[in-house]
């Protein structure tokens, strides 16, 4: 069998995706089930593939359930109790209060006794990267949110929450301190000379410092299918690299030195960007390429990838749950395919070639590449909520010609700031890089502007249909008739796209956004939304954010439920607001909206709207609501309850609430994330991504 290891590392690497969200009681079970299975393999004389990827699941599953047994475990017991800790400040953001930040601590020592693990502060006040904060700290356990899994992918296991006055002192710079601040002085080198609001797109693509960029920059590179630009990554480092990784004629003693220059542009890569995972993978491909340079041996891309996977997932048993991680390596596996298509079309000499022949060759080697990775990023995308541009591949395609020169002139720009005799030369590369990137962010805006640019696509569905087109092109592959997937695919996913738009014909989707005190609901139909809307600035951006996750820019309607606002300025983009507290005392308002009948409630002490969707009532209530025998089938919670209010179901987004046990015949379902409640019509209602909590909650 070839490509054994690539087979043992992709296998690896998907055991323990799955271990990570199995109950831990059930890893024993299964690594006593993978052993049966292994032994039965070896009684009856099996070999081949099936050996190798049982031998993989059984190393993992191993392999993981010791590290969590014997490193996350011990660390998750520290939870719900107040020590001492002495800790290095590795990262911070804007906190949510006034003189706080939230801050990714390392923390060396626990009441006294040397140790090392991470945490996150989400009120630390303010502090610098490197800085050493020493006081009581309270820990408590990462909850099981839309986050969990990220964290414990950067070895985080638990919170930390300061209960006591902090002090500061500087410590001795450790190596990753000292890449940080390499960094920061390369991002101040760039904004000397790259001219806003450039410098920090440019800072961002050619050295990993995204600390300048602003929320505007990120949703234009994200809704134009291209925000891959913006981290450094496989594409990075091969575009950087590709001066030492090029073939040519030469050989021997030039092709080593060639090699080690790239082992040592790599390192220095991946040092100053933070030993990112998606950087750590493509860094560690790179570096199997360069020991074959260095000593004259064959490299294949798939057999790197595989090798990469088993050391990153072995170094952290949580890393195959990164997001940033499972996006590099299905694009990187998209890419290498167009590579096999290419190797098997260049196997014909150049002099037999036709027209037919070289088109396909220049196709593949332009338009491929783009589209491939998107098709194979495409499910992890879905599977985690994720916006999918419809126009990336176009976007790929026109702004290809920019990221290499771009790379280039940042990076040159960055390293020139150290001599001030080449000033001259560093602007000159500064203004190239300016205008490459003014030309790479009009192609993002003009990409992203086209209809389909921002698609939400049914994840179930489309992981489905997706599926089946990849066992239609395997049995093609197999068949020797890949060529048919060009003419066969396009019709397939029409096909799919009308079927899709059939059973979403109608279809009501609810979602809940904001915090858990009293979170804002978007209620979409056929592309339009609804907003029912109670909350604060951070509320508003929630709702803008999974407004535009749903391919819409603004909302239909935005009731405004608030008493009151402080602000009472639009809470966020709509076609038309209907803000209660604009009625009377006790006024009421009727509005027809699609399919649903919407009525709303002011009185002195709350506002309350409910939903009329054939016969299916819902209500979504603030303050303190007095009503008088209400029947409702669903209740969008907020931490008060309507008096007069008797629902059959209760979605909310905490457990906390003090009148839980009031309801006692409701059904509960509870969410730590992003609840969605389908409703069809007259026929039925479904919940997603919650728990029925109602035999739990408020025990």
């Amino acid at each position: 069998m070839q490509r054994v290891l690539f087979t043992f590392g992709f296998s690896y690497m998907a055991v323990q995706l799955c271990a990570a969200f199995l109950p831990r009681a059930l890893l024993l079970p299964a690594a006593i089930f993978i052993a049966v299975i292994l032994l039965l393999l070896k009684r009856f004389g099996k070999q081949g593939c099936a050996a190798v990827v049982i031998i993989a699941a059984m190393a993992s599953i191993l392999l993981f359930a010791g590290r969590i047994f014997c490193q996350v475990r011990p660390l998750e017991q520290l939870a719900g109790r107040t020590y001492r800790l002495e800790a290095y400040v590795d990262d911070v953001q804007t906190g949510y209060r006034d003189g706080t930040v939230q801050a990714c601590l390392s923390v060396i020592s626990l009441n006294g006794q040397k140790t090392n693990f991470r945490v996150i502060c989400d009120a630390l006040p303010d502090s610098e990267p490197g800085e050493i904060v020493n006081g009581l700290f309270s820990l408590h356990r990462v909850p099981k949110d839309d986050f969990w899994s990220s964290r414990y992918a950067n070895h985080i296991y638990l919170l930390a929450e300061p209960t006591g006055a902090v002090r500061w002192k500087i410590g001795e710079p450790r190596l990753i301190d000292r890449l940080r601040e390499l960094r920061m002085q390369f991002s101040r080198n760039i904004s000397k000379t790259v001219p806003g609001p450039y410098d920090a797109v440019v800072a961002a693509m050619s050295i990993g410092d995204k600390s300048g960029l602003t929320q505007q920059h990120r949703e234009l590179f994200r809704t134009a299918g291209l925000s891959h630009l913006l981290v450094v990554s496989g594409l990075h480092l091969t575009l950087l690299c590709g001066i030492f990784l090029r073939e040519d004629r030469f050989h021997g003693l030039f092709r080593r030195v060639r090699g080690v220059l790239s082992l040592l542009m790599v390192l220095f890569l991946m040092g100053i960007t933070g030993f990112t995972p998606s950087v750590c993978r493509a860094g560690i491909m790179v570096i199997v390429y360069d020991i074959g340079q260095i000593f004259l041996l064959p490299a294949d891309g798939l057999t790197s990838l595989g090798f990469s996977a088993v050391i990153l997932c072995t170094l952290n048993p949580y890393a195959a749950c990164d997001v940033g991680l499972q996006l590099s390596y299905s694009a990187t596996l998209g890419v290498l395919f167009v590579g096999e298509l290419l190797r098997r079309r260049e196997n014909v000499l150049p002099e037999q070639r036709t027209l037919k022949d070289k088109v396909y060759i220049f196709l593949l080697k332009v338009a491929a590449p783009p589209f491939f990775a998107a098709v194979c990023t495409l499910p992890v995308q879905v599977w985690h909520g994720m916006t999918v541009s419809g126009v990336s591949l176009l976007a790929n395609l026109l702004s290809l010609w920019s990221i290499s020169p771009l790379l280039l002139c940042g990076m040159a720009s960055a390293l020139l700031g150290y001599i001030p005799q080449l000033e001259v030369l560093q602007r000159l590369f500064a203004l190239m890089a300016a205008i490459l990137c003014r030309a790479l962010m009009s192609i993002a805006a003009w990409c992203g502007s086209l209809p389909f640019a921002r698609l939400m696509l049914p994840k179930g569905y489309t992981i489905f249909v997706w599926l089946l087109l990849l066992l239609f092109a395997i049995l093609l592959w197999k068949g020797k008739k890949f060529h048919w997937i060009w003419a066969a695919a396009p019709c397939f996913v029409l096909t799919a796209v009308l079927c899709a738009h059939t059973l979403q014909h109608r279809v009501v989707t609810l979602t809940l956004a904001g915090n858990s005190r009293h979170p804002s609901a978007i209620i979409a139909q056929d592309g339009r939304s609804l907003v029912l809307f109670r909350g604060g600035q951070s509320d508003a951006a929630a709702v803008q954010y999974c407004l535009k996750q749903q391919g819409m820019d603004e909302a239909a309607l935005l009731v405004d439920l608030r008493q009151e606002p402080k602000d009472k300025s639009p809470a966020c983009p709509a076609q038309q607001y209907l803000r209660l507290e604009d009625l009377q005392n006790y006024g009421t308002a009727r509005h027809r909206f699609g399919q649903m009948n919407l009525s709303v409630l002011n009185q002195p002490n709350g506002n309350i709207a409910v939903l009329q969707i054939e016969g299916y009532r819902i209500a979504m209530a603030t303050g303190r609501i007095q009503l008088q025998n209400c029947p409702v089938d669903l209740l969008l919670a907020g931490e008060t309850l309507p008096k007069g209010i008797d629902p059959e179901s209760v979605l909310m987004t905490s457990t906390n609430y003090k009148w839980i046990k009031t309801l006692p015949n409701a059904e509960l379902y509870y969410s730590a994330g992003q609840p969605i409640v389908q409703i069809r019509p007259g026929k039925s209602c479904r919940f997603f991504e919650v728990s029925n909590v109602t035999h739990t909650a408020g025990s």
